[in-house]
């Protein structure tokens, strides 16, 4: 389906959304649901559209922010066909993301000179949470499509920048063109980072921190899934996200996709106790082993960045005790709007120079510790709606893996909050949040039998 044809589709989607107002809410139709999912699919993979048409970065940008903040704010209208899945939590919790983001701008425009343009951009940080409750009414079947598209297209991309690279000097203007064309007021290009490395590649995001970031998510996701439905297919495709990966040189994602595989893999062996579980994990194991052997050390190459306390020591700016008390109260009530990137303008350096990269703490000094709160809640509420139900719930362990991988990124920057990642996000969310629903619905019959026997 073309971008023009998405944009003209959005009425029909509203009829569709609206279709239904009690009980548990009612799916959307095959080609309405195939249709959201190839929006978070363009919203990951948006710059493929920059790199293969005549159209301007901004235009493609905007305009694909714009449609998943149409259909963001739709979900707003299908809040009540949720009323008996217990999710008032959630719709509080977005409506005061939304107010308190909105007052959040106001305010930080009016006393502080905050560029309202700036803040503009950054809107759908607060209206975002809202698609889950358009991506509850898709088949979890249909995002798991589009989560595998996105994680093969990044891959693609970011291995087809490593190869240019490869091919020397040429090859590395190859990449600064193709970066610039992504984004022509981008000055970081081409990254080194620090030590003995190779260029670290984006891909498709331009950002290698941004692909990572997806990618990191979506082998969280197929590797769980694997052993827990026995696929080789979803193990296929987490192998596939592992290289890209790796090639991105995201130290950070690395170290946390390998945390959170290790932790839900433990909780999955214990859980299942199943041979043919172990099995899987030993096919992976004696994949990704290959991988490496093939790989002539391009594998392994980034551990040398992780020894490296150059690499790290940003994360650990201003976290002393002296810059954690100047900077108190702005966690307590917040100082501008940019939930972007904290270089900010040169305007408001004086509030925010020298902040640590750690995002969780960037956020709290940004927002203030009332709504970053609300914030993180709503990005951990499907975790907590399956611990809930956690023993009868196993099929949306690989969601909630992905989930836990893409929150501990906040450690460092905050990629989380890009277009490219934010809506992926909570489709893995929608996924959980949908097994949830359907264990809660076979639990209320399963009481409501007994009661009648």
């Amino acid at each position: 389906m073309s971008f023009i044809r998405l944009v003209m589709s959005t009425h029909t989607l509203n009829q569709t959304l609206l279709g239904s107002a009690s009980g548990f809410p009612k799916p959307l139709t095959r080609n309405m649901s195939l249709m959201i999912t190839g929006l978070v699919v363009i919203g990951s993979i948006r710059g493929i559209i920059v790199l293969n048409t005549s159209l301007s970065p901004n235009l493609v940008y905007r305009g694909v922010a714009a449609l998943l903040m149409m259909v963001s704010a739709l979900g707003i209208l299908t809040i009540p066909q949720f009323k008996s899945t217990g999710f008032g939590r959630l719709k509080t919790l977005a409506y005061l993301n939304l107010v308190l983001g909105g007052l959040n701008l106001v305010v930080d425009h009016l006393f502080l000179l905050y560029p309202l343009a700036e803040g503009l951009g950054m809107l759908y940080v607060y209206i975002a949470p809202f698609i889950l409750f358009v991506q509850m009414k898709v088949d979890p079947k249909h995002l798991r499509i589009g989560i595998a598209v996105i994680t093969i297209a990044i891959t693609y991309s970011v291995l087809d920048n490593f190869y240019q690279l490869l091919s020397g000097p040429d090859g590395a203007q190859r990449v600064i063109d193709y970066n610039l064309r992504l984004s022509p007021t981008n000055r970081n290009t081409l990254s080194q980072g620090s030590g003995a490395t190779m260029y670290r590649v984006g891909g498709y995001t331009g950002s290698y921190h941004d692909s990572a970031n997806i990618l990191g998510m979506s082998v969280c996701y197929f590797f769980i899934r694997s052993l827990l439905k026995r696929n080789l297919v979803d193990m296929g495709l987490a192998l596939t996200g592992i290289v890209g990966l790796t090639i991105t040189q995201s130290a950070s994602n690395i170290v946390i996709v390998g945390v959170t595989l290790f932790f839900s893999t433990t909780y999955l062996l214990w859980r299942t106790r199943d041979k043919m579980t172990v099995l899987y994990l030993m096919l992976f194991t004696l994949g990704l082993g290959f991988l490496v052997w093939r790989s002539g050390g391009v594998m392994i190459f980034f551990t040398s960045r992780l020894s490296n306390w150059d690499y790290w020591s940003g994360m650990f700016h201003q976290l002393d005790r002296a810059s954690l008390t100047r900077l108190l109260p702005f966690a307590m009530v917040g100082h501008f709007s940019a939930v972007g990137d904290l270089s900010c303008s040169t305007g408001q350096a004086r509030l925010c120079n020298g902040i640590t990269e750690v995002s969780f703490l960037r956020y709290l000094y940004q927002l203030g510790i009332v709504h970053t709160t609300i914030l993180f809640t709503i990005l951990v509420y499907p975790v907590w709606r399956w611990f809930r139900v956690r023993r009868r719930c196993a099929a949306a362990l690989p969601a909630v893996a992905a989930i836990l991988c893409g929150f501990m990124t906040l450690s460092h920057y905050a990629s989380l909050f890009r277009v490219t990642s934010q809506f992926l996000f909570y489709a893995f969310g929608a996924i959980c949040l949908n097994y949830v629903m359907e264990t809660q619905h076979e639990m209320r019959l399963e009481r409501a039998k007994s009661v009648s026997s």
